[in-house]
């Protein structure tokens, strides 16, 4: 098992480096990652009832885009880096690969927080934590960098931006965004857009108070 890992972390730091192409599901198997029939099982409208209005559809982060947001951000051992919306946890995984720092990830389907554990658990991942809960009430102040892939409707954007707000004045922080979400983060004015990947929608921004 330990050498199975030891080859797994060298194939994917190799393919971090290199331009090759690999299809997600490819990938997954790899990690052994097993979310399509996780998610089958759920019903958006018992999720609905028990979560209440939050933007609970899965949409997995292509690994293209994971490779190129860790190449740029680049994380070092001292970070810690939160996922907010983590789904199954296909981001903390791969950063966990191929970066020393701490990576974090908040979900709020317990399933999809069972599901990235047990392939944390697995892997060996000492360096990753997966946390079920909702961001609007979880601990996540600790963190240096956020990442947004489209997690939620703009009540929950604005209440968890007020929150890194809170954590910028205190420290710099950076934020990492694709889609919807970029657009909030440009309008506000504690936050410089500092790079963007065009190719793939990434934008990065940085806190300045």
């Amino acid at each position: 098992m330990f050498e199975r890992i030891i080859d797994l972390r060298s194939f994917v730091k190799a393919w971090h480096r290199s331009n090759r192409h690999l299809e997600d599901g490819t990938i997954d198997r790899l990690l052994g990652l097993r979310w399509r029939p996780v998610e089958a099982r759920l019903q958006i409208g018992e999720m609905l009832m028990q979560f209440g209005p939050e933007l609970l559809f899965h949409d997995p982060t292509p690994y293209t885009l994971l490779r190129e947001l860790f190449r740029i951000v680049n994380p070092e051992r001292a970070h810690v880096f939160y996922d907010l919306g983590a789904g199954y946890g296909r981001v903390l995984l791969y950063g966990g690969l191929v970066s020393p720092a701490a990576f974090r990830g908040i979900e709020i389907i317990p399933a999809r927080v069972t599901e990235a554990d047990r392939v944390r658990r697995n892997l060996d991942l000492q360096n990753v934590q997966f946390i079920h809960g909702n961001v609007r009430k979880t601990y996540f102040d600790d963190g240096d960098i956020f990442f947004f892939y489209n997690p939620f409707f703009v009540d929950t954007l604005r209440a968890v931006t007020r929150r890194l707000r809170r954590i910028a004045i205190r420290r710099p922080i950076r934020v990492v965004s694709i889609g919807k979400s970029s657009h909030y983060f440009r309008r506000q004015n504690w936050l410089r857009e500092q790079a963007s990947s065009g190719r793939l929608g990434l934008r990065f921004f940085v806190s300045h108070i």
